[in-house]
């Protein structure tokens, strides 16, 4: 059999891209990755195997999963069904080639079990969304030629089209044999003979160097020792603690994010006081609500209160407690019990209410000031390998000044976790955790 290795590092100098001149070996192939529908190594990444690397890299920790790379390696057994050509024999003797068999490889692993498995099962049947890269043995990430705007020869990832690929059910541990996991990927013929494209990457170890995002699981609770501080378990699907093995990229702040999950609360009792001079109201009663806004919404409504005016050269002061957060109040006004319909805008706890036109609105029924971004202001080891302390700035505006309110702390997204100054390269967490403010 040819030397594989002796024709693939004919790859050229610019982009080390070489359409087409590859003796292509299913058995050496260790990986493959899924990729978005229709993606591109563009010309700027393919300069240089470093800048391959880093792009990869980057769609691998991308925030949005729709957009994310997912390398698998680990392949071992492999077994290639491919059809062969179908051809009709016509009644005087001639053979016609109808068709081509599609490509059907199976790639067997065992490194990540049942684990890998069920999260590659979840990629059943999205062959309409993903396309893929093969990677083989000698450090080449296999695709299809493309060109981009410019004419100039790219990377693109092998479709599905027509085709599919498909992780299988596990079959058990017999005795004889381990328990098998296989994936299947089943493809036209043309994307690996007359459109095969390449990229060799032969200054990495891609197994090592390419590393998927794994699911974190995150426990926690609020430390009523510590005000303002929350114990967090960040731990694997598979029951593995991160706390002991990352602990230096887990103790940097920039590492974890923290929101108001409640937001700030509602005003309390409002105290009117009509005057008979200040403003134009006339004669009558009116009715009063007022709400809170900070930077992300507003709180529902206080209690009503209602005052009773004489003359027609009335006005109406109206204060109420300061709200820990907010950076505004609406005071609203009716002329009915629970008919509010009318605001005014306010920066301080207090408003007078002179008989000017306001603005048209109802009293909110959502309270919209949650989601506000609370500032880690530390972050220690508890030194039980498993536990991180998470100390919040209670100073923060965002920080829930109401005992029953929620934070939501989790770690922050791939992407951001990347470029850390020391990386968390290879995490996901499923979800934030949320806990009751101590």
């Amino acid at each position: 059999m040819a030397n594989i290795s002796g024709i693939l590092s004919q790859a050229a100098a610019s982009g080390n891209v070489k359409p087409s001149a590859i003796y292509l070996d299913v058995k050496n192939i260790i990986g493959v990755i899924l990729a978005p529908k229709g993606y591109q190594l563009t010309n700027a990444e393919l300069a240089s195997q470093a800048s391959v690397i880093a792009a990869l890299q980057a769609d691998i920790n991308n925030a949005s999963k729709s957009a994310r790379l997912y390398p698998i390696f680990g392949f071992e057994q492999i077994q290639d069904g491919s059809e062969d050509i179908t051809v009709q024999t016509t009644s005087i003797g001639s053979r016609h080639v109808v068709r081509e068999g599609y490509n059907d490889w199976k790639f067997e692993f065992f490194t990540g079990g049942q684990s890998l498995l069920t999260n590659l099962r979840k990629f059943n049947k999205q062959s309409t969304a993903h396309d893929f890269f093969f990677i083989d043995a000698g450090g080449r990430i296999i695709g299809m030629i493309a060109k981009d705007s410019t004419g100039n020869t790219i990377l693109q990832a092998i479709p599905c089209d027509g085709g599919f690929f498909w992780a299988h059910p596990f079959k058990m541990n017999d005795g004889s044999k381990l328990a098998q996991y296989m994936m299947q990927f089943v493809f036209a013929p043309k994307y690996i003979n007359e459109l095969l494209n390449y990229v060799e990457l032969t200054n990495y170890d891609l197994p090592t160097t390419l590393i998927g995002l794994e699911d974190v699981n995150l426990t926690g609770i609020a430390d009523a020792a510590t005000s303002g501080s929350y114990d967090i378990v960040p731990q694997t699907p598979t029951g593995i603690y991160l706390a002991a093995n990352y602990q230096t990229a887990l103790l940097q702040n920039g590492a974890w994010s923290a929101i108001n999950v409640n937001g700030i609360p509602s005003p309390g009792t409002i105290t009117p006081t009509p005057a008979t001079t200040g403003g134009t109201l006339a004669a009558g009663t009116y009715y009063y609500k007022v709400t809170a806004l900070n930077a992300q919404g507003e709180t529902l409504a206080s209690p009503e209160a209602n005052a009773t005016t004489t003359g027609s050269t009335g006005s109406v002061a109206l204060a109420w407690a300061a709200v820990t957060g907010a950076t505004s109040y609406k005071v609203y006004r009716g002329s009915s019990a629970g008919g509010e319909n009318v605001y005014y805008t306010t920066v301080t706890n207090s408003y007078t209410d002179t008989g000017s036109a306001g603005v048209a609105g109802t009293v909110p029924t959502v309270n919209t000031t949650g989601g506000g971004t609370i500032a880690v202001s530390g972050v220690t080891a508890k030194g039980d390998g498993q536990t991180i302390i998470i100390a919040l700035n209670k100073s923060d505006a965002n920080y829930p000044s109401v005992a029953g309110y929620q934070v939501a702390i989790n770690l922050v997204n791939p992407t951001a976790l990347a470029a850390l100054a020391t990386p968390l390269i290879g995490f996901e967490s499923t979800g934030p955790v949320s806990i009751v403010k101590n």
